[in-house]
């Protein structure tokens, strides 16, 4: 592994708390050799761990002038703007992304896995609307009700479980375990029998 060493003292001075010198490890990797994948990891997480959101900010928009279809970039950027309080900023790095990978499915799970850690409903309901448009009316329905479930929202979660369970055979049994799991909470029972009962005509297997 290229560089090695040279990493392993970065590391060691990031623990140590020696951030200034540890950047400058990095960046040295980097401008011998600009796509080395460890530094970059280590650079993007050492902004981000350590609260330095507009040296991070602004390497990430270096690193996307250098490659603008890396997902992780765009990503990164994301958070790093909202996590600076940029949240206009942030916005308009998430519907970018929308507009650029609008065909793939890995960056919308990426990006609303950000939407639910920080809990922002709004951006969760925009990406759910882009992203059924293009992958069909059940893309992310567990991911979506298991955040339902979460906030002890049953009615929310069951309409999404029963999306999936209408078009994703394959899903039964992960979302019985979920269900099972909202039955321990009181006052779930009627939601979510009420709810099964109206999609077993459409599923009589079910």
């Amino acid at each position: 592994l290229p560089f090695r060493g040279t990493l392993r003292t970065a590391k060691m001075l990031e623990r140590q708390g020696d951030i200034n010198n540890a950047i400058a490890i990095y960046k040295g990797i980097l401008e011998k050799k600009p796509d080395h994948y460890q530094a970059i990891i280590n650079l993007k997480n050492l902004y981000k761990n350590n609260q330095l959101y507009d040296q991070g900010i602004s390497f990430l928009i270096n690193q996307i002038q250098r490659d603008s279809m890396n997902i992780s970039y765009n990503l990164d950027l994301v958070e790093l703007y909202f996590l600076n309080d940029e949240i206009e900023k942030s916005n308009t790095a998430s519907s970018s992304g929308l507009k650029r990978y609008k065909k793939n499915r890995s960056y919308y799970r990426l990006l609303n896995n950000i939407f639910i850690k920080y809990d922002l409903k709004e951006n969760i309901d925009i990406l759910l609307k882009n992203g059924r448009a293009q992958f069909g009316n059940s893309f992310l329905a567990f991911d979506i009700g298991v955040y339902y479930q979460s906030k002890s929202n049953y009615i929310s979660a069951m309409n999404e479980f029963s999306l999936d369970l209408l078009n994703n055979k394959n899903n039964y049994n992960r979302i019985g375990k979920r269900i099972l799991m909202m039955s321990d909470k009181k006052g779930s029972h009627t939601i979510i029998e009420s709810e099964l009962l109206k999609i077993l005509p459409k599923n009589p297997n079910l």
